[in-house]
Order: structure tokens, then C-alpha cells, then sequence
């Protein structure tokens, strides 16, 4: 049995169980404990855990599971929950951390955080058939795999952007072919205004829609930026209408210098007890 601190964060809507060790005090297997944590009936609930360790590149290292237990891509938005959160210790409102063998830079102000993230990689379009129709799709890498899709390409045979159920799309996407073996997290897109757009994320290891994603959030002002000529900085609302800004800048026809920028919040703190051998937690009272 291991007791474990914990702080429950938001960004956005993206929710997460962030973890202290900092000190190496814990030395569980973050796989198991991220399943038994995050499951929203017998655990805290959340999409995914957050960890922060230390690092000798950096103020501090963060690792990021999904809730299926999974680790591999960029949370942008945990990024920035982390951040927030880091600040409150070190007691420093700019710092870098590391992640996936990247370093990251944010600002805190407040509530409010900045994060400077990845260039873009690997930006193509591919077609994909869905009932009987053919939908084109923007893949890209912005630190997670990204499929773009705007609404005004498959709004013929679904119903209102809000209204409708992007699960089975989302998964048709998300396990097709194109981006096996890893698979990809899926974005529909509706502009709503100038340098404004809506989106809804299916992501994958949580494998179910998320009030936000950061990455998700990136990849959609990119492709909008690419394919509908909006102008950076592009605000996001995504299902949580919690307000995102996304910049960056084009040199030598490359997009550089991202930036995602919005609230945190902490939710509340708390410790349980963690069983390693059962994966089973309960709090303590």
C-alpha cells in the first residue's frame, strides 16, 4: 500500500490528476496507477495523469499517461496545468520543462498560462471513404498525431456541429488504416467568425471525446490558418466554450513559434491509498 498526494487540475476542460515527485518518493508503475486513477466510477476521474519529476535540462521533467494507461504523445494542455502548478513551488512565473526529449517554455500569469510549444511536423491531406462518401482530411504532428476535418466537408450527411455524435467517426478515423499502427486523434472544425473557430476532439487513449485538447486545438488552427486563410492569433472554442488562443509565425513558408495560451484551474487536493499489486485505490479519510 502507497499513500499518494494528489492535486485534481483543469485546463479548458481537459481534466487531470497531477502527481508530485519531485523527490522520487514514488516508484509505482504510472501505467496501472493512471487506469485505476482516472476511471470515473471507481476512481478520481479524470483524462489522463500528470507527473511531475525532476529534470537536469530543465526546471522539471513532465510525463503525461491517458487514462487507458498509455504515454507517447504531448498534452498541451497538461502542459500548461503542469506549469501553473510548478510555478506555485519553484516560485518562478517563466519556466522550462522536459517532455518526450523536448524542452518546453511557459509563462504563468496568474491563472492564466502561455505555452510555447513544438513546430509542426508532417503536414499532408488524405481522403478517407465514409458512407459512400469521400472526406478529405488534414493529418498533422503538433507533438500528437492530429487528423483535421471541417465540418462543411461531411455537414451534408450529419446533423448540427453541436448536435452530433462524433463517436463513430471519430473512432472510423482514429483506428483507420492511414495512421496505423499508432493511430491519430481526430478534430472537426467549424469556423464561426473571423480568426475564430469551434471545434470538438476525439482522443485517442482516452478514447472519447474531451471538453478540450491543446494539441488538438494547435493542429486546427494550423490546418485553418492553411486551408481557410485565417490569420494567427486564432481563438478556439472548444466543447468546454472555455477560450483558447493559439499564435504563431510563418518564416521560410514553415509555422514556428506556437504558443497555446488560456486558464488553469486547480480543483481540489487530496491523498489516497494506492494497492500496486491489485491496481486499486481508495481514498483516505
Amino acid at each position: 500500500m502507497i499513500y499518494v498526494n494528489f492535486l485534481k487540475v483543469e485546463a479548458s476542460g481537459n481534466d487531470f490528476v497531477l502527481i508530485d515527485n519531485f523527490k522520487n518518493q514514488y516508484k509505482f508503475q504510472y501505467k496501472d496507477f493512471a487506469r485505476a486513477v482516472c476511471n470515473r466510477h471507481r476512481g478520481i476521474g479524470a483524462d489522463g495523469i500528470l507527473v511531475l519529476e525532476p529534470s537536469d535540462q530543465a526546471d522539471f521533467k513532465m510525463r503525461y499517461l491517458n487514462s487507458d494507461g498509455s504515454e507517447g504523445g504531448m498534452c498541451g494542455n497538461g502542459g500548461r496545468a503542469i506549469a501553473r502548478y510548478a510555478s506555485h513551488i519553484l516560485g518562478k512565473n517563466i519556466l522550462s520543462f522536459e517532455a518526450l526529449n523536448h524542452i518546453y517554455k511557459a509563462e504563468v500569469k496568474g491563472d492564466n498560462v502561455l505555452l510555447l510549444m513544438k513546430n509542426p511536423e508532417n503536414i499532408k491531406q488524405v481522403t478517407i471513404s465514409y458512407k459512400e462518401q469521400e472526406i478529405p482530411i488534414w493529418s498533422i504532428d503538433t507533438g500528437a498525431p492530429h487528423a483535421v476535418i471541417f465540418w462543411k466537408d461531411i455537414s451534408s450527411f450529419e446533423k448540427e456541429f453541436d448536435d452530433f455524435n462524433i463517436l463513430e467517426l471519430g473512432r472510423y478515423i482514429r483506428y483507420h488504416e492511414l495512421f496505423a499502427p499508432k493511430g491519430t486523434n481526430v478534430n472537426f472544425v467549424q469556423k464561426t467568425d473571423t480568426n475564430k473557430i469551434k471545434i470538438r476532439t476525439y482522443e485517442k487513449g482516452v478514447e472519447n471525446e474531451t471538453l478540450s485538447c491543446g494539441t488538438g486545438s494547435i493542429a486546427s488552427a494550423i490546418i485553418s490558418f492553411l486551408k481557410l486563410k485565417l490569420s494567427p492569433p486564432i481563438k478556439i472554442i472548444p466543447l468546454s466554450k472555455d477560450e483558447l488562443l493559439i499564435d504563431f509565425a510563418i518564416d521560410d513558408n514553415k509555422v514556428v513559434n506556437v504558443t497555446i495560451e488560456g486558464k488553469v484551474n486547480f480543483v481540489f487536493k487530496g491523498g489516497l491509498i494506492y494497492n500496486e499489486f491489485e491496481s486499486k485505490i481508495s481514498l483516505n479519510v
